[in-house]
């Protein structure tokens, strides 16, 4: 609308909105960012109930303006409020053939009849003029009666009216605000907590976060006072008659019909008035009433607020009188599902133990036939807490043994464990079969919430202990995840373990332990390069879903994509994106769901699908999951965000990811050290980057996979730190950093090994990015070819062509850069350099990556180049901007006016004007500039420039 405006059409738009959703923001938000093109006027209505101000936020916005502008507005004095319409009217049009005028309104519900009938004459008037008018209201307050309906039923018949309305958030746009609120991505267990509450409502996320600390993981039980407040501010405004009823149908906790009401009302011998009561709470905004009938609060929060502020013995007898009505209502049979858990859950408030404890039986019994997993595991919980107050028939261990499977089923892996915990104290080694498969489960359980990296000693035991049972099902699972087990942690015989205990898996023909010993071997073959690895982790799959097994399936799936991963990355996606949608359409726990979507959403990430990464990151994350999917998805997100050119986003990701997991570096199959690096090379901190990617190396020795991510980013660091040292004992000691990483991590990485064609490819890719780093810094580590220009321009390009190669778009972008800098830092070299930069430049616009483009726009303005080719038009065509400004802490040695200088060389300037913004001769300046190459290392103003950009905020020092 405010363009419609500028262009010279008048517009009228009504934001309509609950309380709290955020009309009044996004007002601020559009008048901030059109404050440059607009004239603007402000007024707010306010909630007078016993004064009577015509025209009050006309006048107000006039008075605002007037003190803003220093000029008269329109006369308002009393005896011109007749004609007030005509002369605001006339004032307006005076404004806007000068300059487009947007005029607010914020809280029409409270405007008087005065200000609504000039609104309505401006909007009966010109539809040529450059005017827009932006009007609020809380649809909450708009009731039956309220006089604005008329106007609104005008008002929507006339040219130029909209109506837009405001929606709350949805989960995603929750928790990305409590991110904003808290500094941090928060827990996505707390996420969940507070959609629950507010069902996005922006206002009262800001409230219930109110204090609370970053890293929480639930909301606390009492809501926060202002938050209370804020909910009960229409209920206050009702009769004690009202409010009784509505606290009694706050305690009731569903939706309810009057005949419901009456009853309930009348077996507490409360005589109310319940039809006039319910009227009176739905014209004040508290309550509101379905197409169906039933009355609920106008916000679920206020029930919530309504049943705590009731006092607790009366709110027990209201809980009884609500439980002696459903049980009276039908028979026992004929209950609902939702009836059966109302009950359960009144009964328990009420106080009433036996009853409580039968109801919650019966209650969960009936949600598991519905597949409500998470409400069945509360029930059953609940039952478990009340067992040793009644007598109950049922054992401790049976109770344990429903709640774990029902905690499975939900994907509650916190719980689940838990519960294992439980059993595992209740049951004797005599039942060693069941001991067994807990043992089993405790093991993946304490991998799943980050507790231990696929330990030995669980599985160990329960091999033992199933021993005299060797063609039982659990004893042959055992030995399959204990093959497993050690094949991750490099035990040897692992592999030759893992053939056997297939074998014997296949003999039984049992797909509880097939999978599992499917998997081991899978794990065998590719860790070995042996081909078949994706056909045997692939019938896997297929036997975890015949056995119901996900944990197996997500495992098997991972197994899949990793040998694929081999030959072919855009099959290996393909096959989690088939297996994520199958998983998603069986129904299965968002747990693993989200856990092959953070898996998807690393690969994308790999490929350079920045934009599918992103998306498949917000299912991952986009409602309670496990630990560990939360972790993948977290240190994905941080990658990204690095890479794109958002550091603190990135570090906050990884934070969150720290705090959930303890022993980060040993869960193998996790990048927390790339991730570390990576971050900490966005924020151009190299020192901090190198001992990320040096605590990786030398945790995961001889891990393939782990050295050609992380080398790379070691060598950059110590290339980024040579840059900024001098001092000749610190440069030796990132010499000598350099020759270890070289003898230990280098050069076996280059050891001839059977693999496959990629893999030997991506190594290459890899050993090209170790040297090009290694040769830009100077240091001499990588003989014969020495540190001189050519040999580094070489490097660069041989990285570019192995990293396309070797489908690596991020590395390949980034050694783009690199070349094209090392070319454009000579005139030889100008040619291929401009080719290098376009190609660059095309890559890291496809990939999104920020700061990229910006060393590229920058490479492009030094070198005087387009980045277009002929007929585009490109950063580079464009005349240097206004001086950027250069913080040189990390060049201490250079004089002021040397940093004048390589300020202006950074901005692309050339001799003459230089010379021209300084006041001083081109010769003057040649003096200058070769100074800041001999004193930087650099044999070119591009490079120069490049440095210095680099340089730029970078401690001198460790």
């Amino acid at each position: 609308m405010i363009e419609e405006a500028v262009a010279g059409h008048f517009a009228m738009s009504l934001l309509p909105g609950e309380p709290g959703v955020g009309k009044t923001s996004l007002v601020g938000e559009i008048c901030a960012r059109t404050a440059e093109r607009t004239d603007q006027l402000f007024g707010a209505c306010l909630p007078l109930s016993s004064l009577s101000l015509p025209f009050l936020p006309l006048r107000a916005a006039l008075r605002a303006w007037q003190n803003a502008h220093g000029e008269p507005g329109p006369a308002l004095s009393r005896s011109d409020y007749d004609r007030l319409p005509e002369v605001f009217e006339e004032w307006l049009d005076s404004r806007t053939a000068e300059r487009a005028v947007l005029l607010v309104i914020d809280d029409l519900h409270w405007a008087d009849q005065s200000t609504l009938d000039v609104l309505t004459y401006l909007l009966a008037g010109r539809a040529d003029r450059h005017l827009a008018i932006l009007l609020t209201v809380r649809s909450t307050e708009v009731t039956e009666g309220h006089r604005l309906h008329r106007w609104l039923a005008d008002a929507a018949r006339m040219p130029g009216f909209t109506t837009i309305p405001l929606r709350p958030l949805d989960r995603t746009a929750t928790s990305e605000q409590i991110a904003n609120l808290l500094g941090g991505p928060a827990r996505e267990s707390l996420v969940d907590d507070v959609f629950a509450h507010t069902h996005g409502n922006p206002y009262l996320n800001r409230l219930l976060l109110d204090g609370l600390p970053p890293d929480a993981a639930k909301l606390p039980k009492e809501l926060p006072a202002t938050l209370r407040e804020a909910l009960l501010r229409s209920w206050h405004g009702l009769s004690s008659g009202a409010r009784t009823l509505t606290r009694l149908i706050a305690v009731g906790g569903h939706p309810v019909d009057t005949d419901e009401l009456v009853a309930v009302a009348g077996t507490l011998g409360l005589s109310l008035p319940v039809v006039d009561l319910l009227h009176e709470a739905l014209r004040g905004g508290v309550l509101e009433m379905d197409a169906s009938g039933p009355y609920w609060f106008h916000h679920p929060l206020q029930a919530e607020v309504l049943e705590a502020v009731t006092p607790p013995y009366e709110r027990q007898l209201w809980h009884r009188a609500h439980a002696r009505r459903l049980a009276g209502r039908t028979t026992p049979e004929a209950r609902t599902v939702s009836q059966l858990v109302a009950l359960a859950d009144h009964h328990a408030r009420a106080g009433d133990l036996d009853e409580a404890y039968r109801a919650a039986l019966v209650a969960a019994t009936a949600v598991g036939e519905v597949s409500g997993r998470s409400e069945q595991l509360r029930l059953l919980r609940r039952a478990i807490a009340l067992r040793v107050s009644v007598d109950a028939p049922e054992s401790r261990v049976e109770l344990l043994r429903t709640a774990r499977a029902a905690a499975e089923r939900s994907g509650d892996h916190e719980a689940e464990l838990s519960l294992v915990e439980d059993l595992l104290a209740e049951l004797s080694h005599a039942d060693a079969l069941a001991v067994s498969e807990l043992l089993l489960r405790r093991m993946l359980l304490r991998h799943a919430t980050g507790r231990g990296f696929r330990e030995i000693d669980d599985v160990a035991e329960a091999v033992r202990i199933t021993a005299d049972r060797p063609d039982s099902w659990q004893h042959l699972r055992s030995l399959a995840d204990l093959a497993g087990n050690e094949l991750w942690h490099g035990v040897p015989g692992a592999a030759d373990r893992a053939r056997l205990v297939l074998q014997l898996a296949r003999a039984s023909g049992d797909s509880r332990a097939l999978g599992p010993a499917l998997v081991a071997a899978s794990m065998a073959w590719t860790l070995q390069d042996r081909p078949g690895g994706a056909d045997l982790a692939d019938e896997a799959v297929a036997a975890a879903r015949t056995a119901g097994d996900l944990y197996t399936y997500t495992s098997a799936t991972a197994w899949v994509t990793n040998a694929l991963l081999l030959d072919s990355p855009d099959r290996a996606l393909d096959y989690f994106e088939r297996r994520r949608r199958e998983l998603s359409s069986s129904g299965a726990p968002h747990t693993y769901v989200g856990l092959l979507s953070a898996w998807e959403a690393d690969l994308s990430l790999e490929l350079g699908r920045a934009e599918q990464c992103d998306a498949l990151l917000r299912v991952a994350l986009g409602t309670s999951t496990s630990p560990m999917t939360e972790v993948n998805a977290r240190l994905t997100a941080a990658r990204l965000a690095a890479l794109q050119g958002r550091p603190a986003e990135g570090r906050a990701h990884l934070h969150r990811a720290e705090e959930i997991f303890a022993e980060q570096s040993r869960f193998l199959a996790l990048p927390f050290d790339e991730v570390r690096a990576l971050v900490a090379l966005a924020e151009s901190d190299p020192e901090r980057a190198l001992r990320a990617a040096r605590d990786g190396l030398d945790t995961g020795e001889g891990d393939r996979d782990r050295l050609r991510s992380l080398l790379p980013l070691a060598a950059r660091a110590v290339a980024d730190l040579a840059e900024s040292r001098t001092d000749s004992h610190e440069l030796g000691l990132l010499r000598s950093e350099l020759t270890t990483m070289k003898s230990q991590h280098a050069e076996p990485l280059a050891w001839p090994r059977t693999g496959t064609a990629h893999e030997a490819v991506k190594t290459r890719a890899t050993l090209s990015l170790f040297r090009a780093e290694s040769l830009r810094s100077g240091l001499g580590a990588v003989p014969p070819e020495g540190t001189d220009h050519t040999a580094v321009r070489e490097a660069w390009v041989q990285a570019t062509e192995g990293c396309r190669a070797a489908m690596m778009p991020w590395a390949e972008a980034y050694a783009s850069v690199r070349a094209a800098e090392s070319f454009l830092g000579h005139r030889s070299g100008r040619r291929g350099g401009a080719s290098l930069l376009r190609r660059a430049y095309a890559l890291a616009t496809e990939l999104g990556a920020e700061p990229l483009l910006a060393d590229l726009e920058a490479l492009a303005r030094s070198a005087r180049l387009p980045l277009a080719p002929p007929g585009g038009s490109s950063p580079g065509d464009q005349p240097p901007g206004p001086e950027e400004t250069i913080t040189t802490s990390g060049l201490p040695h250079l004089t002021p006016r040397e940093r004048e200088v390589l300020a202006q060389v950074v901005a692309g300037r050339t001799y003459a004007e230089i010379a021209q913004a300084l006041f001083i001769s081109e010769k003057t300046v040649s003096v200058h500039v070769s100074n800041l190459l001999r004193k930087t290392g650099t044999a070119s103003r591009v490079e120069l420039a490049s440095v210095a950009r680099r340089r730029a905020g970078r401690p001198a020092t460790t």
